[in-house]
């Protein structure tokens, strides 16, 4: 079964938690993981369900990375779109709570 929008969001929501609303990925290296560690909110989402982002494709815009590592096995297309979404909001130093917010009104 794949991961679904509804799972994505949850994810976020218990990662919202864990962090603080408040939280803002500062992750200046862009990068998904570094040493199997997410670094990030869609890496931890990933991480949650046991992707991990070899180092060649961390620096990928969130797309390419979903063709190239083939997360259409994985996650939905509606799962897909949000962290595609989420990926946009994080780049731009949105708090994890705004985020959430955010995604869960469409």
């Amino acid at each position: 079964m794949k991961v679904t929008r509804n799972d994505v969001l949850a994810d976020i929501a218990s990662l919202v938690e864990e962090y603080g609303p408040k939280h803002v990925d500062r992750n200046v290296s862009h990068r998904y993981m570094v040493d199997g560690k997410p670094t990030c909110l869609v890496g931890h989402v990933m991480a949650r369900h046991d992707i991990r982002v070899p180092k060649m494709f961390n620096n990928r815009v969130f797309g390419d990375l979903a063709e190239q590592m083939k997360l259409r096995r994985k996650f939905d297309t509606e799962a897909l779109a949000v962290l595609a979404r989420v990926q946009r909001m994080q780049d731009s130093e949105w708090t994890w709570g705004a985020i959430l917010t955010r995604i869960e009104e469409r």
